[in-house]
Formats: structure tokens, C-alpha cells, sequence
């Protein structure tokens, strides 16, 4: 109470039985005055925890800078080597630690990749049945009493499976399916088609020698047909485009990577021995008809070299005659 009479009315109030001023102090006064007189062990105490907690939360940033800069590096180095996998993982760590546009930028490319990868391998798992099936056709060209019709419509049938799915989205932008495409359509005596293909695999970046090798045969077939079917009063203009089209075949040819003894390379010979044939220069096609054979021995396509050897006289004499 403040005064002696405070405490009188108090005490009046309860020989009243009326209810009295008078209280135990509250919780939040008993924790006041526990405070008032310990206040500087607390205060100390404050101070620690404060400093503890920050420098715990200052190793903690400093830990997670570190472990932020190292999945970045090798992020980075996994995406500059090309290992998606490995770079995506990477990035995603990096991410989970902090937001990074550059990490977020590798993991959206790397999952790109990895999505055309999966394409990839789907497309070339299809691919590899029609390589066997255009293999194991080829040498019925050369065996009598063969429906060779047959072969080939079954090499067709693969063929047109394969273009439905090139005009899939996620399959049209590979190379190897169209190059493949082209191949077989000339293999089964469709250039115009086959052509169309090989153009396709060359804009989209084919590293197949057989691109280049396909598109060159192609012209030189389209200058023999122009030659071989000349008619009276169209000789000139018949001519000039016969050697436009030997023309382009050479300029195509010249585009063709070499690579040694590979089957590329025996393409590039055929070939110079159809354009030596177009010249009417018949040592010059012999000679290099011999050394293909020479070089090459049996692969598939040395048919073409003894074809023309066994017919070297009849050609040279035709295409003079055109």
C-alpha cells in the first residue's frame, strides 16, 4: 500500500467481506524484478548468445559460398566437356543452395541435350534394322533368279516408316536419320527423293562422307540419262546441261571429307571413274578402275568398277556417239 490509510480501507473492506485492492504480484512482475536484479549476468549472457549466433550464421554463409562456387566450377566444366548429366546435377545443387541465372541457364541447356539424346537414340535404334535390311538386299542385284522386286519392297516398306518419323518434330533435326533416308531412296532407284533427303542431312550439318558421295552420284547419273537421251536439234542444250551436272558432281565431290580406306573414300573413286567415263578418257577410267580394285578388293560396290571394265569400249563409244 502507499499509505497506513490505503491499507485501513483494505482491511475494512474485508472485515466487509467486499473485495479488497490487495494482489500477489504477477508473473510478469516476479520475472520483472528476477530480471532488475540480475540484469547484468543476463545481459552478459544476451551478449554471447548474440555473438555466437552470429558467428555461427557467418560460417554458415561461408560454407555455403564455398559449396555454391565448387558445384558452379563443376557444373560448369561438366557443360564445357559436354557431360549433361553430370552438368545438370551439378547446376541443380548449385541451385538448391542459391538462385544463379548461370546455373539456371546450364540446367535448362543440359536437360535440352539430354531430352535430344533420348530422341537420338530412339532414332537410331530404328535405323539400324534398315542399314542391315539395305545390306543384306544389295548383293540379290548380283544373283540370277532373285525377285529382287521383292528385296527391295521390303527395303521400301522400312524406308517409308522411317520418313513418318522424320516429320516428328523431335526427330526431323537429325542428320543421320535423313542421310540414312537418302541412301536407302537411291538404293531402291528413287533420286529424285533420295536427293531431297541427302540435301536435308547436308543442311542439317552431316558429317557422313555417304552424304556428299550420294549427292555427287546423283548428278552423275542425271548427266549420263541427259546424254544418253539426247534428241535432234537439242544436242547443244543437251550437252551444256549434261556437263553442268558432271560439273556439280565434281564440286560436290570436292566437299567430301577424306578418310583414307574407308567406304567414303572408294565412293570418291567410283565416281571419278563415272566422271573420267563422261570424258571420254578411257586409260584414265581403266587405270582407276583397276586401282580401286586394287586398293578395295571385294567391298560392296566394286560391282560398278568391273561393270564398266567388262563394258569399258561399249560405254566409251556411247557417250562419244552422244
Amino acid at each position: 500500500y502507499r499509505s497506513a490509510g490505503e491499507f485501513a480501507e483494505d482491511l475494512a473492506r474485508y472485515l466487509n467481506r467486499e473485495r479488497i485492492a490487495a494482489r500477489p504480484p504477477s508473473t510478469l512482475r516476479r520475472t520483472a524484478v528476477w530480471i532488475g536484479r540480475r540484469r547484468v549476468w543476463l545481459g552478459a549472457a544476451a551478449l554471447a548468445l548474440a555473438v555466437t549466433s552470429l558467428g555461427w550464421w557467418g560460417v554458415s554463409r561461408l560454407r555455403s559460398g564455398l559449396a555454391f562456387r565448387e558445384t558452379r566450377r563443376d557444373a560448369e566444366q561438366a557443360f564445357g566437356r559436354g557431360d549433361w548429366m553430370s552438368a545438370a546435377q551439378a547446376a541443380d545443387r548449385g541451385l538448391r543452395i542459391r538462385e544463379d541465372p548461370g546455373l539456371r541457364r546450364i540446367a535448362d541447356e543440359c536437360r535440352a541435350h539430354l531430352e535430344r539424346e533420348r530422341h537420338r537414340a530412339r532414332l537410331l535404334e530404328k535405323l539400324s534394322p534398315i542399314e542391315a535390311c539395305i545390306r543384306e538386299t544389295r548383293p540379290y542385284f548380283y544373283v540370277k533368279n532373285v525377285d529382287i522386286g521383292e528385296k527391295l519392297r521390303g527395303v521400301e516398306s522400312e524406308l517409308e516408316s522411317l520418313e513418318t518419323l522424320l516429320q516428328d518434330p523431335s526427330m526431323t533435326v537429325f542428320p543421320e536419320g535423313w542421310a540414312l533416308l537418302g541412301i536407302g531412296r537411291y538404293f531402291v532407284g528413287d533420286p529424285d527423293r533420295a536427293e531431297k533427303a541427302l540435301l536435308r542431312a547436308d543442311e542439317l550439318g552431316s558429317k557422313d562422307p555417304a552424304v556428299p558421295f550420294g549427292l555427287a552420284r546423283i548428278c552423275v547419273e542425271r548427266g549420263f540419262v541427259t546424254l544418253f537421251h539426247l534428241k535432234e536439234g537439242t544436242e547443244e542444250r543437251k550437252q551444256r546441261e549434261a556437263t553442268q551436272w558432271f560439273e556439280l558432281a565434281r564440286s560436290r565431290l570436292e566437299k567430301a571429307p577424306a578418310n583414307g580406306r574407308g567406304a567414303g573414300e572408294f565412293d570418291r573413286e567410283v565416281i571419278r571413274a563415272y566422271l573420267a567415263l563422261s570424258a571420254q578418257d578411257p586409260a584414265v577410267v581403266e587405270n582407276l578402275c583397276r586401282q580401286a580394285l586394287a586398293k578395295y578388293g571385294r567391298v560392296p560396290g566394286t560391282e560398278d568398277l568391273l561393270y564398266i571394265l567388262g563394258r569399258l569400249p561399249t560405254h566409251v563409244h556411247a557417250v562419244g556417239n552422244a
